[in-house]
């Protein structure tokens, strides 16, 4: 048996579709019509001004008007084709306050010149403005050194130091120190650190981060070059000194060893690990009242210590030899 298709769907779906697509252009055609606009744009010392961005939207309405355009080399612009009412105009140039206004189109008469002279943005708004991108991208590095994404994270603050005074710049150098050294490249990381202190040459952090560093690479000997920098008066890493006394008594260097602990117990008295291994020197220096003086007071400060059951022992060792 012969089939026949309905045509009669097929139609109005069709109908429907063509309808939409209709309504669809009527409402991205609504801002059309046979109204021309024009105007001129001026600095503030009156100087015709090139590529200010003009937008212009029907009734303010986003999406309803023409594609912006730029003006010429004499600050002029022109539209034709808008339809008649109320039209809100904006104008966008770097450097310059965005100015925003609205003008009336007729369709019928010829609309007058719109007129407008852009002024600067305020020194201190720029500033502030420059200052909090600067801090934004400074802050980016840091969660980006934080998240073990180095190459990033260098880009990022070498990115910073084109935004502000070299006399800054050594805090960058520092986070970009720190990249190259959690790439394994120590020696990269001491000549950003050199390009640091060519700038401020008695800038403890710098001198610090040296140390910390080197020593962390085993290069005690490049890293007493920058400890005889160090200001007077500036502190160490306590952590730094712990590790080069426990360097020393790791190689029975007893008495260099408790220089370096001697120093971290001066500038970090409450520090609890200090006294462990100090304590551990001494005896081995038969310095035996010094000892039960450092295991006793790392008892005192952190009892719950992890070597505080091994100082408790050395004490009841050493006061039954009296």
């Amino acid at each position: 048996m012969r089939k026949f298709r309905d045509t009669r769907l097929e139609v109005l779906a069709l109908a429907v579709v063509l309808a939409l697509a209709f309504s669809s252009l009527a409402a991205a055609q609504a801002w059309a019509g046979k109204g021309r606009v024009q105007g001129k744009v001026k600095g503030p010392d009156g100087t015709p001004l090139e590529g200010v961005k003009v937008t212009l939207l029907k009734d303010g309405v986003e999406g309803q008007g023409p594609e912006p355009l730029l003006t010429d080399k004499k600050g002029n612009w022109s539209y034709l084709g808008l339809a008649g009412g109320s039209w809100a105009v904006s104008l966008e140039y770097p450097g310059m306050l965005r100015s925003e206004g609205t003008v009336h189109v007729s369709e019928f008469q010829v609309n007058p010149l719109v007129k407008i002279e852009m002024k600067p943005i305020p020194e201190e708004v720029l500033a502030k403005a420059a200052a909090d991108e600067r801090r934004q991208l400074l802050d980016q590095g840091n969660a980006l050194l934080a998240e073990g994404k180095l190459a990033e994270a260098r880009a990022t603050y070498m990115e910073v130091m084109d935004k502000i005074d070299p006399t800054q710049h050594p805090a960058l150098l520092r986070g970009i120190a720190r990249t190259y050294y959690q790439e394994g490249n120590v020696d990269q990381a001491i000549a950003a650190l050199e390009q640091a202190l060519a700038l401020a040459p008695d800038d403890a952090d710098t001198l610090r981060l040296a140390i910390n560093l080197l020593v962390a690479s085993g290069r005690e000997g490049d890293a007493q070059v920058y400890m005889e920098r160090l200001p007077e008066g500036s502190k160490m890493d306590p952590n730094t000194l712990l590790n080069l006394g426990i360097q020393h008594f790791n190689d029975n260097d007893f008495e260099g060893a408790l220089g370096y602990f001697d120093k971290a117990v001066k500038e970090n008295p409450n520090m609890a690990d200090v006294y462990y291994y100090r304590g551990l020197t001494n005896l081995n220096l038969s310095h035996n009242e010094q000892a039960k003086a450092d295991f006793a007071k790392l008892l005192e400060i952190d009892p719950n210590h992890a070597n505080a059951g091994e100082a408790q022992q050395f004490l009841e060792y050493l006061n039954s030899q009296q």
